[in-house]
């Protein structure tokens, strides 16, 4: 593979409509079909609720609802599937929590099936499974520390937790590398992290990091490839790569200005 993304000719533009954004993709591919679990901003309603998308390979797509709203501001949809079952880990960090749901009616019903961490504010929580544990990403912060700048790493046995957290956290800190920006993947052979870079803005930049060194005790990783908004159409800000199968999906942000 010589990259992380496709030609953007040929991928399908997605835009939500005029009165709402959507951010952090996140796809499960089901034959030719795939649905894209997103957060969605309704701009009247002023926090992040979390929604389902429907696209078929051809590139036909459609809005299938919502799937979880709280009090609280929710993003970063994580999926992942577990004994035969479907799971999510949504980014809760305005209630101060980390919560999992399970999915009971596929796509649109989720279950809340516990709280992982409690009295944290950790944001795009990402979950990975390892040949003999679970590894859990997230970047925390608090009154002094900002949520770009450290990433902190976990590990357990099974994704109920407990988490227990890496002895080298901050395992990055530096906020033009640290803030997770969707699942692992592996090139060439090696897992890989694709991270914001928040150095000037939130979502600057998408910078992909190959994971050197992974073990209980110790952690590192170099720069790989850097893929700025620019390369998008009209857009100033990236900050969510995802793939299954056949499917790659990225976000950008671009500018809309409208005349009333």
């Amino acid at each position: 593979m010589a990259g992380p993304l496709p030609e953007w000719s040929r991928m399908t533009e997605l835009v939500a409509p005029r009165d709402r954004f959507w951010a952090d993709p996140f796809p499960v591919v089901d034959g030719d079909r795939a649905c894209i679990f997103v957060e969605e901003w309704p701009y009247a309603l002023g926090r992040g609720i979390l929604a389902a998308l429907e696209i078929q390979r051809d590139g036909t797509w459609r809005r299938l609802g919502t799937i979880l709203e709280q009090p609280w501001h929710l993003s970063h949809p994580f999926i992942f599937r577990w004994q035969n079952e479907t799971w999510m880990m949504p980014e809760s960090s305005a209630a101060g929590t980390l919560e999992l749901y399970r999915c009971v009616a596929y796509p649109l019903r989720w279950q809340h099936e516990c709280t992982l961490m409690q009295d944290v504010r950790i944001v795009d929580a990402t979950l990975h499974e390892g040949d003999d544990r679970w590894w859990l990403f997230g970047n925390i912060g608090d009154g002094q520390i900002s949520t770009h700048e450290e990433l902190h790493l976990f590990y357990a046995d099974t994704p109920l937790g407990p988490w227990i957290p890496h002895p080298a956290n901050p395992v990055v800190a530096d906020p033009r590398a640290a803030r997770p920006a969707g699942r692992l993947w592996q090139w060439d052979g090696r897992w890989c992290r694709p991270a914001q870079d928040c150095g000037v803005r939130y979502g600057s930049a998408l910078c992909i990091h190959e994971i050197v060194e992974w073990t209980p005790t110790r952690y590192s990783e170099r720069p790989r490839q850097r893929l700025e908004p620019r390369s998008m159409a009209g857009a100033n800000r990236m900050h969510t790569l995802n793939r299954d199968g056949w499917l790659t999906v990225v976000d950008g942000h671009r500018d809309r200005w409208w005349l009333t």
